[in-house]
C-alpha cells in the first residue's frame, strides 16, 4: 500500500525553516508517517500517539546530518530524481540561497548525500517537476533576490530581481542540474506551483509575486530538452498574492487557478473556458474582510472534497485572523459556503489535505507559526462533515508549512 507522509516546517533560532513534502517511508514502519524538518528532520507516526498528542515523533536527521546546510530553509520536498528507486529530499533556503539535493544512498536506513545544485539568493521554494519530459524529474524554483538586511527576521522587502527558473536534471549523463531562466525582474516571487493548465502533456509552472501582486502562468511549449515558455499574466491586481494552486472546480474537466493575496484577504477562483490559449474568468471564493489594513489575511489555498459530493471544495488560511476554514463548494462552483473549523491558529502559514488516518475520508493539516503547532483536523466522513481538532506537536518552533501526500 501507498504510503502518505506529513511534512511540516518550522524555525529554530534564526529562520530556519523547512517546508513540507512527501519523504520516504520509515524503515519498519507499518503506518503512515508524518515528517517535519528544520534544523532537523522528525516524523510524526499516528499509530503510537504519544504525551496528549495523537501522534508519536522521532529526529531523524539532526542539522549536523544536514551539514548545517539550508541556512533560512522554506521548502523541502521528496522525488526520485537518479530513479534509482529511493525517494531523494530537496530543500530551498531563503537566507543561503541554496537548493540542495540530498541523495538518498540506503534502503532500510534515512542515509543522505548532500549536493548542491544551485545557489539563488531569497530562495522560497523549489519542487520537482519533469519539465522536458525526459522521464527524470527536474526542479523548478522562486527566489526573490537579494534581501534587505532586516529580511532575515522579517519580510521586509529585497531588491526587484526575483526570478522563477527550472534546474534541468542532465542524468544519467551528468549529476549537474543547469539553471534555465524562465522569468527575471520579478517582485518578489514566493510560491510555485506546476500543472498541465493547457491540456499539451507536459508542466507548465504558476507563479505568484507578492510586491507586484500577479498570478503569473508560464505556458510549457514542451518542445526539446530545454522547451520554450511563454508567459501570461493570469492577474495583475490581487493584492499580496502569496498562494496558488490548481483544481477543477466546476467539473468540466479543465484545471482551474486558484491563488490567495494577504493584503485584502482575497481568493480568487480563475476559472478555465478550454480555449487555446485558455481565457481565465476571475471569480471570488473569498473577499475580506481586512480588520486591519497593515495585516497579512489570506495566506494559504488547496482543494479537496471534504465531503464527498464529487467536487473540490477550497481549503484556506488567514494569517492573522488566525483560522482555518474551508469553503464548501455547492452545484460545481455555483456557491461557496464558508466554514470556519479553527480560530486559535496563531499565524497560519499552510493548509493541506490528506487521508493519514486512512479511513477514507479527507482530513486537513495546517501549519501556525506564532505558537509553534502543526494542527490536525479530523474529518468524521459525513456528508455534513464535522471535524475535530487535535495537535500533532506545538513544539514546532516558528511552524511555516505542511504538506500531505
Amino acid at each position: 500500500m501507498k504510503r502518505s507522509v506529513r511534512l511540516v516546517a518550522w524555525a529554530l533560532m534564526v529562520a530556519i525553516w523547512l517546508t513540507s513534502a512527501p519523504l520516504p517511508s520509515l524503515p519498519g514502519a507499518a503506518h503512515r508517517t508524518s515528517l517535519w524538518p528544520g534544523a532537523r528532520v522528525a516524523y510524526a507516526d499516528p499509530a503510537a500517539p504519544t504525551g496528549g498528542s495523537p501522534f508519536a515523533t522521532q529526529v531523524l536527521i539532526a542539522n549536523a546530518a544536514l551539514g548545517n546546510a539550508a541556512l533560512g530553509a522554506h521548502s523541502v520536498a521528496a522525488a526520485d530524481f537518479d530513479r534509482d528507486g529511493r525517494l531523494d529530499l530537496l530543500t530551498a533556503s531563503r537566507e543561503d540561497g541554496q537548493i540542495i539535493w540530498f541523495r538518498k544512498t540506503d534502503w532500510n536506513n534515512l542515509t543522505f548525500q548532500k549536493r548542491v545544485l544551485t545557489v539563488a539568493p531569497g530562495t522560497y521554494a523549489a519542487i520537482p517537476a519533469d519539465i522536458n519530459r525526459d522521464g527524470y524529474m527536474d526542479v523548478v524554483a522562486v527566489a526573490v533576490g537579494a534581501l534587505a538586511p532586516s529580511a532575515a527576521a522579517t519580510d521586509a522587502p529585497a531588491a526587484n530581481d526575483g526570478s522563477v527558473f527550472w534546474l534541468l536534471n542532465n542524468l544519467p549523463a551528468s549529476a549537474q542540474f543547469t539553471r534555465v531562466d524562465l522569468g527575471v525582474g520579478l517582485n518578489y516571487p514566493v510560491a510555485v506551483h506546476t500543472a498541465d493548465i493547457d491540456r499539451d502533456g507536459d508542466a507548465d509552472v504558476l507563479v505568484t509575486t507578492r510586491d507586484a501582486n500577479q498570478v503569473l502562468l508560464y505556458e510549457n511549449s514542451g518542445a526539446g530538452d530545454t522547451p520554450g515558455f511563454t508567459t501570461r499574466v493570469i492577474d495583475g491586481n490581487l493584492s499580496g498574492a502569496v498562494s496558488v494552486t490548481t483544481g477543477d472546480l466546476d467539473g468540466d474537466g479543465l484545471l482551474d487557478i486558484l491563488a490567495a493575496g494577504e493584503n485584502l484577504n482575497q481568493i480568487l477562483w480563475y476559472r478555465n473556458n478550454g480555449a487555446r490559449p485558455a481565457a481565465f474568468e476571475p471569480r471570488f471564493i473569498r473577499n475580506g474582510p481586512v480588520p486591519n489594513p497593515v495585516m497579512d489575511y489570506a495566506k494559504t489555498v488547496a482543494t479537496a472534497d471534504l465531503d464527498k459530493d464529487g467536487d473540490l471544495d477550497v481549503i484556506f488560511g488567514s494569517e492573522e485572523e488566525n483560522l482555518i476554514g474551508w469553503y464548501e463548494n455547492q452545484n460545481r462552483g455555483a456557491t461557496f459556503v464558508e466554514h470556519v473549523l479553527f480560530t486559535g491558529a496563531n499565524h497560519v502559514k499552510m493548509v493541506a489535505a490528506g487521508d493519514p488516518d486512512r479511513d477514507g475520508d479527507l482530513d486537513i493539516v495546517a501549519a501556525s507559526s506564532d505558537d509553534n503547532t502543526v494542527h490536525f483536523l479530523e474529518n468524521d466522513g459525513q456528508p455534513t462533515p464535522t471535524f475535530t481538532h487535535l495537535i500533532v506537536t506545538n513544539n514546532a518552533m516558528g511552524a511555516r508549512s505542511v504538506h500531505l501526500a
